[in-house]
């Protein structure tokens, strides 16, 4: 799928998006290794400086713990291009966690989104989005 359509369809899912209390799960990306890229869509909370969201990663095969999934708390800094990973949660087929972490002040590393990453697709995604929604503020 290319950037565009993706970039259109998530700024029009993040704007139609109330506050609903389910996720709302749009695919982003896919990584060279099957790993497939998804924001919830409902979860956009928009800062002054940051968007806060959350953004799920679905593996092709299970891992070395047996997660098939997890989900990432991304603060996202569009002025600079930056994010920043708060927490972490990960689950097996059977829904069971295998990892779950909120990551300290100490322990948050503000990360660059390369380009032509997938960091760079959720980020540009997410900003593209925050210019032209009404959604959530904190």
């Amino acid at each position: 799928m290319n950037r565009a359509l993706i970039l259109g369809l998530v700024v029009t899912v993040i704007a139609l998006a109330d506050h609903a209390h389910a996720a709302e799960w749009v695919d982003l990306s896919e990584s060279t290794n099957g790993t497939v890229w998804a924001v919830d869509a409902s979860s956009v909370v928009i800062g002054r400086r940051t968007q806060n969201v959350w953004i799920r990663s679905t593996l092709k095969k299970p891992d070395a713990d047996g997660a098939v999934s997890t989900t990432w708390r991304y603060q996202i800094s569009c002025d600079a291009s930056t994010y920043t990973i708060l927490a972490a949660l990960s689950h097996r087929a059977d829904g069971t966690v295998s990892y779950s972490k909120t990551f300290a002040s100490y322990e948050q590393k503000v990360e660059l989104a390369a380009p032509d990453t997938v960091s760079e697709t959720i980020v540009k995604a997410i900003c593209a989005a925050s210019n032209d929604s009404p959604a959530k503020s904190n």
